[in-house]
């Protein structure tokens, strides 16, 4: 009994673990920080998902600069399973796409061959802004990659912009969450990844808790949750309150501190109900702002939601953009 308690011990310490979400995929793109916190934080890393593929206008695969991440994830035995997008998120791009089943099938098979020369252990569709009537032919696309991914031996997820309440086919006006078939998409692939960290209805932080929470009480009910992943913000969410209270803009933390740094603080505080900082500020101009961060504390209560709700893990964006302290909540 002895041998197994201290072998039990043995176990924790060589792998930690907090008991919350088991899968971190980080995303990477090219903000000019990412690069940098991948390398600090890459051990706290299962996934690194770099966007920087995409199919341009031609239907070829393209790939932008990476910063190096995927040599690096490759060299510290980090998965590697990079987002795929349509340029521009451009949605008449996409309706051309899924109109043409041979430049499909050509996609495909360039996804295949890249994953397999780059050794990749899969991909990520993160195609958006689709057209509602491209809502069946985006399933049919995504049921034909499935299998020949499964084929070729590669993981297989797909980004969705999530929904608080059921999908109605009749409805007047639809929005981008129409083109997602949740059901029938979580079945042609490994899992998916909800993006709930844009609340399009949000008046402070990107994915306050409540509307996360409000995402997985639906998702979950056509979802299977070993094949569901939350998204989380690692950015901040900045508002202007000169003129009415409007979206300013998006900015990592380490951009709000030099915003305040360079401005005179009014208010500082967090509000609970949303699990979010909040900091409203005077730029020299006079123009008044408030940000909305999650911080260290809620990003500790998203964890808890992901494992809460038992899902498969957690997704983040983006590298670089990140109070540094959060890593210390994984």
């Amino acid at each position: 009994m002895k041998n197994i308690f201290t072998a039990l011990i043995l176990v924790s310490l060589l792998f930690p673990t907090t008991g919350l979400a088991q899968v971190v995929q980080a995303y990477f793109y090219n903000n000019g920080t990412g690069d940098k916190s991948f390398k600090t934080n890459y051990r706290q890393t299962d996934v690194v998902s770099p966007q920087v593929y995409y199919i341009d206008y031609d239907f070829d695969l393209k790939k932008t600069d990476d910063k190096g991440v995927i040599n690096r994830a490759n060299d510290k035995n980090v998965k590697v399973v990079p987002l795929v997008f349509q340029q521009d998120f451009n949605r008449e791009l996409m309706s051309k796409i899924l109109a043409d089943e041979d430049a499909q099938e050509d996609i495909i098979e360039d996804l295949i061959d890249e994953a397999h020369d780059e050794d990749y252990a899969g991909w990520q569709f993160d195609f958006e802004y689709i057209s509602s009537a491209d809502r069946d032919a985006y399933t049919d696309f995504v049921e034909k990659a499935g299998k020949e991914f499964k084929d070729a031996d590669l993981e297989f997820s797909v980004a969705v912009i999530p929904r608080t309440t059921p999908y109605d086919p009749n409805a007047i006006s639809k929005d981008l969450t129409a083109a997602y078939d949740y059901e029938k998409l979580a079945q042609a692939s490994d899992y998916l990844v909800a993006m709930a960290y844009n609340d399009p209805n949000s008046f402070g932080p990107s994915g306050a808790l409540p509307y996360q929470q409000a995402v997985l009480d639906f998702m979950t009910t056509i979802v299977p949750k070993n094949k569901l992943q939350l998204g989380v913000a690692l950015y901040c969410s900045k508002w202007s309150l000169t003129g009415g209270y409007k979206q300013f803009g998006e900015l990592s933390h380490d951009n709000v501190e030099d915003d305040i740094d360079n401005s005179k603080l009014l208010l500082r505080g967090y509000m609970k109900s949303l699990e979010s900082e909040y900091s409203a500020y005077v730029v020299p101009s006079g123009n008044l702002y408030l940000t909305w961060c999650d911080g260290p504390e809620g990003f500790e209560a998203k964890l808890k939601l992901a494992d809460k709700y038992d899902l498969r893990g957690i997704s983040m964006w983006a590298l670089g953009q990140e109070n540094k302290d959060m890593w210390d909540r994984l």
